[in-house]
């Protein structure tokens, strides 16, 4: 409760927290003569420890409002120095509540510069599920250093190794805290019941994820490419978005994949190569659908069901989720184990076999998941089937992979040299009439 609160503040407004959860750190800290402007005490904590805290504030000679968590206001209005709670804060709408107090007893300074980073603790961080976002320490110079990327799953041992370096406390963009304390107001009832039941919390944030900076960045950068390339637009942007919360729905609801969904989601990876890779091929397969004219509602849902499910068991192994041919594996055979490469191997049978048993899963999906890393000459795996024996999705799957990882190799890419360097690799009816479309887009 306390982090969840000082969270709260530091994303609200510019205070220093300082945060006991004991009643002789307040003390002490009361008597030590420093100076503050507000007290906040959860009135679970008893009420004659409660009234010691009154005190305690009285003793420091400091006159600032006092405001009482969950308290009764007839308990409040019986202690000495019930005249020192200003308000009486109801948890079921605590941090909103919190803040609407704040802003009656302080004013705005606007000669302070808005802050860019908001201070957060693990409790916190580890509150969310697939949180997507750089985590920032604050060196004694007071600049920021990024110690993890957006996408990196964020351990207790890791935060443990820093704190053993004098490093206690996190940070992450203003933007970024904005839409976590939404997330957080938004499911309040259910985190302020879990924390004084002392149970987990696990939320997902908010759609959408708001940009933590104003410059374009790469991601940007690329999404405006495939905009102008695909002519991918908003109404296009907003089925990709459906059909993945959809597909999500889906995967959740059985544990084996919601395990493995949960590493795509925090993917420790230090480009974050499995979420981009996944999330670029559901926006080049619908826009891929749109253009060779197959825009079924239901032949783009499968599609993303699959760009979701077919490397899903290699979450946590992007090195090989980056892995397209026998020739790809073999050029790293060097660097892989030998349960890495029967894993990689036999993935696509044990993905299909799994959405076998998903009773929501779309027709013929773990069909094409079985096919992903087939090849038009049969040099492909698991079976070396060739184009004829194919699925006109699994050919389209397949070219929009290759096209995936042609794009996220390539800074300067291009159509037209995609398909210069890529024909050679597709034969047979329904590989060339992707590409002959392909060959088609302007730019």
């Amino acid at each position: 409760m306390l982090d969840l609160i000082s969270f709260s503040f530091q994303t609200n407004f510019n205070f220093e927290i300082v945060s006991f959860s004991n009643i002789f750190g307040a003390i002490e800290f009361f008597e030590s003569e420093a100076e503050f402007s507000l007290v906040v005490i959860d009135y679970k904590i008893g009420k004659q420890v409660f009234s010691n805290m009154l005190k305690g504030v009285v003793d420091s000679k400091n006159e600032v409002p006092v405001f009482a968590l969950g308290a009764p206001k007839k308990a409040i209005e019986s202690m000495d120095n019930s005249d020192l709670v200003q308000a009486i804060i109801n948890k079921e709408n605590l941090l909103e509540n919190l803040s609407s107090e704040v802003q009656k007893f302080f004013v705005e300074d606007t000669s302070e510069k808005p802050k860019e980073f908001c201070e957060v603790k693990f409790s916190v961080l580890t509150v969310f599920e697939g949180i997507e976002s750089d985590v920032y320490i604050q060196l004694i110079s007071g600049r920021y250093l990024k110690i993890f990327s957006e996408g990196d799953d964020v351990r207790e041992d890791d935060v443990k190794r820093y704190a053993k370096k004098g490093v206690h406390s996190l940070y992450l963009k203003k933007a970024i805290c904005n839409w976590l304390l939404k997330s957080i107001n938004k499911n309040i009832e259910k985190v302020v019941n879990a924390i004084e039941s002392n149970e987990d919390i696990k939320i997902s944030p908010e759609p959408p994820r708001p940009t933590a900076t104003s410059s374009l960045g790469e991601s940007e950068d690329l999404d405006k490419k495939i905009e102008d390339v695909f002519l991918f637009d908003k109404q296009m942007e907003r089925e990709v978005n459906e059909k993945i919360k959809k597909t999500m729905s889906c995967i959740r609801k059985v544990p084996t994949l919601a395990k493995f969904l949960k590493k795509v989601d925090v993917n420790r990876n230090k480009d974050n190569y499995y979420k981009v890779h996944v999330n670029l091929l559901c926006k080049i397969l619908t826009a891929l659908c749109h253009l060779l004219e197959w825009r079924q509602s239901s032949t783009i849902e499968k599609l993303i069901f699959v760009a979701y499910m077919h490397d899903i068991s290699l979450a946590g192994y992007p090195h090989l989720a980056k892995l397209q041919t026998k020739d790809d594996l073999n050029s790293i055979s060097d660097e892989i184990s030998d349960e890495e490469r029967a894993m990689f191997l036999r993935h696509p049978e044990e993905i299909s076999e799994l959405v076998k048993k998903m009773s929501e899963a779309p027709v013929d999906a773990d069909i094409i998941i079985l096919q992903h890393h087939e090849r038009s000459d049969g040099s492909g795996f698991p079976f070396g089937h060739k184009s004829s024996r194919l699925l006109p999705m699994s050919a389209l799957f397949i070219i929009s992979h290759d096209l995936v990882n042609y794009i996220l190799k390539t800074p300067k890419w291009s159509m037209p040299e995609f398909v210069e360097q890529s024909r050679e690799n597709y034969s047979g009816a329904n590989f060339n009439k992707i590409m002959r479309k392909i060959s088609e887009l302007k730019i």
